[in-house]
């Protein structure tokens, strides 16, 4: 049982290149992480969000006021950052590595 109500990620509100990677950083990250790193990302290319997990208005709005591709670039970018601070990235590291370059050229 979750303590709070979980919050959907409705990939409809963004544009379809990111679709893929939104999900499965949920699947992979958890939905929270996921969308935490998202906005970590979205950041690093000048959006001012709080970074707390929740793809609420703001996020939405900042991840269209960039180029899916550049927002794509950075989140996946984000996302291997992520991974290659992990403790078991020494063994999971390439899995992890072509998980995100399969996102990449499906995207």
């Amino acid at each position: 049982m979750f303590a709070t109500e979980p919050i959907p990620l409705r990939l409809g509100r963004f544009s379809p290149r990111l679709a893929l990677p939104l999900f499965d950083a949920a699947v992979n990250h958890g939905l929270r992480t996921g969308i935490r790193i998202f906005q970590e990302a979205l950041n690093r290319l000048g959006a001012d969000l709080v970074v707390d997990g929740v793809a609420g208005e703001m996020t939405v709005k900042a991840a269209k006021s960039y180029s899916p591709r550049r927002v794509l670039a950075a989140f996946l970018s984000q996302r291997l950052q992520f991974y290659r601070r992990l403790e078991t990235y020494e063994v999971f590291g390439l899995g992890w590595d072509r998980r995100i370059i399969e996102i990449a050229v499906l995207s």
